[in-house]
């Protein structure tokens, strides 16, 4: 009887360990505070928050990334930050999988292509492991181990603006792993983002890089007289000439207020030079092309 005793105390002793790492860990999440800095500019930002190429064979079927991107999703929203359902993501990514197949050779995502699409300046490409194994210490129990690594890159240019990799595991009874997962993967999407949005703000405070792109001038002289006419945009912190070919010339604009503003400044300005009144504009994500 006694040893039956022992073995009864020790099941409940375990049992009550277990439980614990579940109740710490909910207690490890609720810690972690997500704020953006006063006056953020990522509020009102559009995020694309999309799988990474290495995980594009399983994204329709994986439940799991499904459950960590439409996670982050919320917290995004929480902050006062665009994002886009991942079920609607993945399908506008379809229309891009050609395009994908042929720009492979430019390290084109298919997130950047879909950012660009949906005017989304900024994307993040996840990365996750799951797995779920026997317990051993504790019958009919499992171990749920959980690492994701996210990637924040800008659309226009795919320039990487930092990572930030988290994991997690929990002790649980088998019969309510998926609850366990849940909660391994909130507290991974959290933790990602307590590290990666400062990153992103202290890329897009000084400015967003913007790519212009501008079909038609004619002559160097041109070429020069449009470079001093980015550099008067009121927003405009810095401006250079990254590729010249024929009529063609590409700029990149570091400038203050992002796209929105920068398409609106250049239509106020261009309105005062008699020479670009007629300019044709399409933008897409944080690319510009300018046509005459």
């Amino acid at each position: 009887m006694n040893k039956v005793l022992y073995l009864l105390i020790l099941f409940f002793l375990a049992s009550t360990l277990a439980f614990s790492q579940v109740t710490n860990q909910s207690v490890k999440d609720e810690s972690i505070k997500l704020e953006l800095s006063k006056g953020s500019p990522l509020i009102g930002k559009t995020v694309l928050v999309f799988p990474s190429p290495s995980e594009y064979k399983s994204m329709g079927k994986d439940e799991d990334l499904k459950f960590l991107v439409d996670t982050i999703n919320s917290y995004l929203s929480e902050l006062g930050i665009e994002y886009v359902e991942y079920k609607r993501s993945l399908e506008l990514s379809k229309k891009f999988e050609s395009v994908y197949e042929e720009k492979k050779g430019e390290t084109m995502s298919l997130a950047q292509l879909l950012a660009q699409d949906i005017k989304a300046p900024i994307y993040i490409e996840v990365d996750l492991n799951v797995k779920v194994e026997p317990y051993t210490k504790l019958k009919g129990w499992v171990l749920v181990d959980g690492m994701a690594n996210l990637k924040a890159y800008d659309s226009s240019t795919a320039r990487g603006l930092g990572t930030s990799q988290a994991g997690n595991r929990l002790v649980n009874n088998s019969s309510d792993q998926d609850k366990a997962k849940k909660v391994v993967l909130s507290y991974i999407a959290k933790k990602t983002l307590q590290d990666l949005l400062p990153k992103i703000e202290k890329y897009l405070v000084k400015g967003e890089k913007i790519e212009v792109k501008v079909i038609g001038l004619k002559g160097l002289k041109a070429v020069k007289d449009f470079s001093e006419f980015l550099s008067t945009l009121p927003g405009t912190q810095d401006s250079k000439r990254k590729s010249l070919s024929g009529d063609t010339a590409v700029f990149e604009v570091l400038y203050g207020g992002g796209i929105e503003t920068f398409i609106n400044d250049l239509a106020d300005m261009s309105s005062t030079y008699p020479e670009y009144e007629k300019m044709n504009v399409d933008q897409s994500g944080n690319s510009v092309i300018i046509s005459f």
